[in-house]
């Protein structure tokens, strides 16, 4: 019997030890030391091997606990602290490091302790973060104001960053029904939640830079990041999701820096709760919603749904979206409103919706399907605004379906930004999209400046596109002999210019809709007037087979074009059916000119027979293969007709 008392006994110890048994540790007191205290319960929490939860006495509800030292780090995972003692997702309890004046401490600091919830605590005026938790993966902030008293309104920030998650993968700051609300730190380096080298985390919903309520402002306005996600490589720090938070009164909302593929949706930037009454990000000239600088790479702003759509009303000096740095690349933007409020019903202030500056790279800016429209239609101010700036930088950017001055809700056209794209030497894409009520629609700048633009809707504009200082966009054609590239843009109600070109550059334009089918009334509206060969030429012809702008049937000018081989060049053989200027021009296979066989030469009706000698314009004779020749006429009454045939060169 004693050996089977023995066998049992040791049987249950060995269940008991391999079992674990969650415990309740309660706090009862606001002292600093000794049983019922904070301390005690924190130490027994890291030290008894079982899953805890740490609560409050209901006599706590209301009161402070400010430890005169650093308390126990949380090392055993699953551990709950729950401060919400009536359930309404906000903080029944204060944390306050008041009494350890400036020192490096931390309200809370969780280590390696997966799976701890911290919840219905305000925690303020630590010496170092609010929380910070390292390496413990899936932990969870919600219900807590983090640097604001619990009366939800006074700001007292920890001194570096409210939360820091640091190589925590999975965590979540904030949770539906239990928001955080967060102030901005009270150092310059710090922010409101940070994650560092961390994968997987969820940031949201939460309130960050604005009151409980969801009102006002905390504080000055002009407190320094929201949210800040960076790594030592974009690969540690991928995947994370900034999502339903509400941003005011700070410097920048977001903050990215090698990282990777995160996700930011449904977030507002200079907006009270309401999505509607305007706070704005800060009181600098230079506060902004997001910052994506070196090593932000393929994140994703926005969505092509609904529920996806951030609001960008950062004030009348803010912008929304800054890239910067040459590693900033691969990035999307798409399906957001910038200058409305939330309902996309009315105009808001910004500055500038989205810039790309110092070196950044490649951008998509909208998206091939309407479904990931940007709108910009920000209010007027005396502060000059800017749809999309690129400042020499951004080559490769795509800007695509995306909606300049028009205001979401109603699809009503809205005085707005000056510029609805300011290029500045990059060459880009602009593409399919609607610009209305601006001056100019797009600004091209600058010998670089080599943007495609096609297809494009000009509204109400008082000029369509404006070209300066050597840039030279195409408009149409791209001097493609092979293939049919017409511009495809429309221009209606344009007050002064469809386009000035203010260069010497030849600017073409061809296969685009310039609203009349009077030529005199297109080139009224063109700056160069066409054939002014020291101002540029803009020309509107279509390619063969485009349909001409103006209405008109070039082809029955210019007809029967061939080219035969003649002695080491060719003969180019063409019929007029009217007098006309005409200027016959050899081009590769790539559509680059190599030799003018003509140039504006007046020439009678009838068939006509021109020789190349085989020799590009250099003097030198060009090597056997096949070259297109183009022949283009244009008479006295401004008909224009262009022809292209080909001929093949043998060895020599």
């Amino acid at each position: 019997m004693r050996i089977r008392g023995a066998v049992l006994l040791t049987i249950a110890m060995t269940l008991r030890s391999g079992w674990s048994f969650a415990a309740t540790l309660t706090v009862t007191t606001t002292g600093d030391s000794g049983p019922g205290t904070l301390r005690a319960a924190m130490e027994t929490a890291s030290t008894n091997g079982t899953p805890d939860t740490i609560t409050f006495a209901a006599a706590l509800k209301g009161t402070t606990i400010a430890p005169a030292s650093q308390l126990p780090y949380l090392t055993e995972g699953s551990t709950t602290i729950d401060g919400d003692l009536d359930d309404d997702g906000a903080p029944d309890i204060t944390l306050d490091g008041i009494n350890m004046g400036t020192a490096y401490t931390q309200g809370l600091y969780v280590s390696g302790a997966s799976d701890t919830i911290i919840g219905g605590l305000s925690i303020v005026r630590f010496g170092g973060n609010g929380v910070y938790v390292s390496s413990a993966p899936n932990c969870r902030i919600e219900g807590c104001y983090l640097g604001v008293a619990r009366n939800g309104t006074t700001p007292r920030p920890n001194t570096y960053h409210q939360v820091y998650l640091q190589r925590t993968n999975g965590g979540r700051v904030g949770a539906p029904g239990k928001r955080n609300v967060i102030a901005s730190p009270s150092n310059s380096s710090g922010s409101g939640i940070r994650l560092y080298d961390t994968k997987g985390a969820v940031v949201g919903p939460n309130y960050i830079g604005i009151n409980a309520a969801g009102t006002a402002v905390l504080g000055a306005g002009d407190g320094v990041t929201g949210v800040w996600l960076d790594g030592d490589a974009p690969a540690n720090s991928q995947n994370n999701v900034v999502r339903d938070t509400v941003f005011a009164g700070m410097r920048t909302g977001i903050f990215m820096y090698n990282t990777s593929a995160n996700h930011v949706r449904s977030c507002t930037f200079g907006l009270a709760a309401d999505g509607s009454t305007s706070l704005p990000m800060g009181v600098s000239d230079t506060s902004l919603g997001m910052s994506l600088q070196e090593g932000a790479l393929n994140n994703l702003i926005g969505g092509s749904t609904a529920d996806c759509r951030n609001t960008f009303a950062c004030g009348p000096t803010g912008d929304g979206i800054v890239f910067s740095g040459s590693g900033a690349q691969g990035n999307r933007v798409e399906g957001n409103y910038f200058g409305t409020n939330a309902a996309g019903t009315q105009q808001r202030d910004l500055a500038e919706g989205v810039r790309l500056a110092s070196d950044a790279g490649a951008q998509t800016i909208g998206g091939s399907t309407a479904s990931r429209v940007n709108f910009f239609a920000m209010k007027p101010t005396a502060f000059k605004q800017i749809g999309v700036e690129f400042q020499g930088s951004g080559g490769g950017t795509v800007v695509r379906n995306n909606c300049f001055g028009v205001l979401p809700a109603t699809g009503a056209y809205v005085a707005s930004a000056d510029t609805g794209v300011y290029l500045s030497q990059v060459p880009i894409q602009v593409l399919d999209n609607t610009f209305a009520r601006l001056n100019p629609g797009i600004s091209v700048n600058g010998a670089g400046a080599t943007p495609s633009i096609f297809r494009n809707a000009f509204r109400r504009c008082e000029m369509g596109v404006g070209i300066w200082d050597g840039a030279c966009p195409r408009l149409g054609n791209l001097r493609n002999a092979s293939a049919r590239d017409d511009g495809g843009n429309v221009f209606r109600s344009t007050g002064v210019y469809h386009i000035a070109n203010n260069t010497p550059n030849p600017i073409q334009a061809e296969g685009n809709d310039f609203s009349s089918g009077t030529r005199s009334v297109i080139d009224a509206k063109i700056l160069d007037r066409l054939d002014d060969g020291a101002l540029g030429r803009v020309d509107f012809d279509p390619l063969e087979g485009g349909v001409h702008p103006t209405g008109e049937t070039s082809g029955e000018m210019l007809s029967a074009a061939a080219a035969i081989p003649a002695g080491a060049g060719a003969e180019v053989v063409y019929t007029l059916s009217a007098p006309a200027e005409v200027t016959v021009t050899v081009r590769n296979l790539a559509g680059r000119p190599i030799a003018t066989v003509l140039r504006d030469r007046d020439t009678a009706a009838g068939l006509q027979r021109n020789v190349w000698s085989g020799c590009a314009d250099n003097g030198l004779r060009v090597p056997a293969g096949a070259y297109v020749i183009e022949i283009a006429a244009r008479s006295a009454d401004g008909t224009q007709a262009r022809a292209l045939t080909t001929v093949r060169l043998g060895g020599r």
